[in-house]
């Protein structure tokens, strides 16, 4: 079987719920390189949301594309039989629930939005938190030399459970003073890490809210995005903040799972009254539509073109920055790593 180089980050099986008559999905994008571009335009799923090598790796010569069909197996097959249950309206058990908020963790963070998101915290994050552990290590070790004796005199740790770090030990005459010196790969890397132990581990968080299913006004779908699940501070219809967490308090986590069904929790709120009057209604079906086109990157998806899309999301007209994001797209597919190196010294 040869390499899938074609990654799509929003599954075929999901986009697929969104196709029309002609078994097209309705596209508007946020980004263009001239106004001549149409508003809206409908493709096969196969020719959208999909980045050449997002998940690939290259490494000794070889690629390395496992990623891609551990989603598959482990995130996507397990999902198919569970969404079909939820656009039949079908009540769900527990063992459903779990694989049904699995695969929405998953299109929270497999996305190029949340890729860019997390490298840029990554980014102005971790250097600056490695320094101050690796001095705390050395703070620690100065007055043991018993310890720093017993260290071998030079070593390299590789990262446990493939995080992307190299940490590097040694010796240093004539002072004989140990040096500490930690390397890591802040690019594709720490990103595939990050993004399978999401969906071991972390993903679990979504299992202690309170879920609901809404639908929408008669006549009326959900579209949905390149960044399908919304996380949410809810001030007011005109006041609220989407960049919020699966664990942080009040915030709403929603995600469309077809054009008739929108999943929905309150975190922290056992009693789901007021999610439940919001079902089959007008203006909650604005509201949700407006949302959705707001929290997107790149694309929005529909099963027919939505109005009012300069208030929704307006599109941006900029060849510059089109360009470039193609040109950052090439060099994440060529695997171009992104090191930070911290050391520390226990003088």
């Amino acid at each position: 079987m040869g390499t899938t180089h074609d990654n799509h980050y929003v599954p075929k099986q999901y986009l697929k719920r969104w196709v029309n008559k002609e078994q097209k999905v309705w596209t508007y994008r946020t980004l263009v390189s001239n106004s001549h571009v149409p508003l809206w335009r409908d493709y096969p799923v196969k020719a959208i949301a999909f980045q050449q090598d997002l998940y690939t790796v290259r490494a000794n010569g070889r690629e390395d594309d496992s990623l891609e069909h551990w989603l598959d197996k482990n995130v996507e097959a397990p999902a198919k039989a569970v969404l079909d249950k939820v656009a039949h309206d079908r009540k769900l058990n527990q063992r459903e629930w779990e694989i049904l908020l699995r695969y929405m963790a998953a299109q929270d963070l497999r996305t190029p939005g949340k890729i860019k998101s997390l490298l840029h915290i990554w980014r102005r994050d971790i250097p600056q938190q490695a320094h101050e552990t690796l001095a705390e290590c050395a703070e620690f070790l100065q007055n043991k030399p018993e310890l720093v004796k017993a260290l071998p005199k030079h070593t390299v740790v590789r990262g446990q459970q493939g995080l992307p770090m190299n940490v590097k030990t040694a010796i240093n005459k004539p002072r004989e003073a140990l040096s500490v010196e930690v390397e890591i790969d802040m690019g594709k890397e720490l990103y595939m890490y990050a993004l399978k132990r999401g969906l071991t581990h972390t993903y679990k968080i979504l299992l202690d809210h309170h879920w609901v299913i809404l639908h929408p006004y008669p006549g009326q779908e959900w579209p949905t995005s390149d960044k399908p699940v919304i996380c949410m501070d809810y001030n007011s219809e005109t006041s609220h903040n989407l960049e919020s967490g699966w664990g942080k308090k009040h915030a709403n986590i929603i995600f469309p799972v077809d054009p008739w069904h929108l999943l929905i929790a309150e975190v922290g709120i056992k009693n789901t009254r007021r999610l439940q009057s919001m079902d089959y209604s007008a203006k909650y079906t604005t509201f949700f539509q407006d949302i959705i086109c707001e929290n997107a990157y790149r694309f929005i998806f529909a099963v027919n073109p939505l109005k009012y899309m300069n208030r929704r999301h307006k599109r941006i007209v900029d060849p510059k920055l089109y360009e470039q994001e193609k040109q950052e797209d090439e060099k994440w597919a060529a695997h171009e790593n992104h090191f930070s190196e911290c050391t520390a010294w226990d003088n």
